[in-house]
């Protein structure tokens, strides 16, 4: 489970993975920067990589990765056209507005970026209330991952700002 929230400034997601009802880990990463995109994902963690793959390889619907009924994952990207919403079930692009919240806790996020948090704050928060949600929170600035904004770092090489969980 996972909590990812943006405002089209910034992204931030969660670092949890569990397993059931057992935390796995709290430092999973689920927000990257890869070839002038932004790449996030919800549900089965270890599906991320592979997904990101499938659409950096032209994200043909006949080729997306198959999945036990039982597992569930989204994949979201980001880049100049905006943010795609790639549910598993679905593998087409829907289109979404700013802001935008995926995952578990994201009624909390969302509730908080509509109070006027930022993305981080709205992860803080669901990290809170939902018990499928915390550890390290990952927060990339979107423009200056595509390249559209003044920057003396390298996109492709862009570190990740993280911060604790409540």
């Amino acid at each position: 489970m996972t909590t990812i929230a943006t405002d089209g400034i910034t992204i931030a997601a969660d670092g949890r993975r569990t397993d059931g009802h057992q935390i796995i880990s709290d430092h999973v990463i689920k927000v990257v920067v890869r070839d002038g995109r932004i790449y996030a994902g919800t549900g089965a963690s270890a599906m991320r990589d592979v997904l990101i793959a499938w659409h950096m390889a032209g994200a043909d619907p006949a080729l997306v990765p198959k999945l036990p009924e039982e597992c569930a994952c989204d994949l979201i990207v980001i880049d100049a056209k905006g943010l795609a919403h790639y549910p598993n079930a679905f593998p087409y692009p829907q289109m979404w507005p700013y802001p935008a919240t995926f995952g578990s806790g994201s009624s909390y996020a969302m509730g908080a970026l509509g109070a006027g948090r930022s993305p981080l704050e709205a992860v803080q928060i669901a990290a809170r209330l939902d018990v499928y949600t915390g550890g390290v929170i990952t927060v990339i600035d979107i423009a200056t991952a595509l390249g559209t904004a003044p920057s003396e770092t390298d996109a492709a090489s862009l570190p990740a700002h993280t911060e604790g969980a409540p």
